[in-house]
């Protein structure tokens, strides 16, 4: 049988299309003490790109008779990346240099150096069940109408490296913090679209209130109306004291 555009564009059209730009990357760090929250509720808007994380199966050669075969064993992860737009007084950086802080011991600020009786333990190193992220790191897929589809939490998780941040007068740029996340492993979830459906009530142009998109702050008049437009006016207030730049 040959090809079916209909069927094609038929199927396209019943389960949509999953697009990269359509997420949001969520970390919660309220359960690690020490570590203030304050910046981990805004990084939502921050983080510019990441990724789903991949898995693989370690392989164990097995031969009894006949041609070996290989039998699955250890389940295998890496670290993903995240992109982070910084604010212009570093906090995200600062946020994620203090969680590592927590690993490696307190030396990197300059008030526990100057201090005798700190310098003593400020190369100590943490504990692991008291810096790491038990489920607050979640990465979001969203549909065409900004709802959660698909989520997956990062369990354990903790930032492994800061990479370097250029600077120069050459050019203008935005500055960007990219952190290497490590974690245990991870958990996928389906979201429950009925439920956030429900949610309507209380609607931003269709969309539950608790979910506003990226695109939806930046181009208000785009998706709101009347009351939707009152209570994000109300929403953005409170996003332009963390940081973020909204105009409308």
């Amino acid at each position: 049988m040959g090809f079916d555009i209909g069927k094609f564009t038929a199927e396209l059209k019943t389960g949509g299309i999953a697009r990269t730009s359509e997420f949001e990357c969520v970390i919660d760090t309220q359960g690690i003490a020490g570590l203030g929250s304050e910046v981990s509720k805004t990084l939502e808007f921050r983080v510019e790109s990441t990724s789903l994380p991949m898995r693989s199966i370690g392989s164990i050669d097995y031969k009894d008779y006949g041609y070996p075969f290989k039998i699955g064993g250890l389940p295998n992860t890496v670290e993903i990346e995240m992109v982070i737009i910084c604010s212009d007084d570093l906090r995200e950086r600062d946020f994620f240099m203090s969680w590592q802080d927590l690993i490696v011991g307190e030396h990197r600020k300059k008030e526990i150096a100057d201090n005798a009786d700190s310098r003593k333990n400020m190369f100590d190193i943490g504990y692991y069940d008291e810096y790491v992220c038990k489920q607050g790191v979640s990465i979001y897929q969203l549909n065409n109408q900004g709802f959660r589809t698909y989520a997956v939490d990062l369990i354990d998780a903790y930032p492994m490296m800061i990479q370097q941040q250029s600077v120069s007068w050459a050019q203008v740029d935005i500055q960007k913090l990219n952190v290497t996340m490590t974690f245990r492993y991870f958990e996928e979830r389906n979201q429950n679209l009925g439920g956030q459906t429900a949610q309507v009530t209380e609607k931003f142009g269709g969309r539950p209130a608790k979910h506003i998109s990226l695109q939806q702050l930046l181009n208000p008049k785009k998706f709101l109306k009347g009351k939707g437009m009152q209570m994000l006016r109300t929403q953005a207030s409170k996003l332009r004291k963390s940081g973020l730049d909204i105009n409308f």
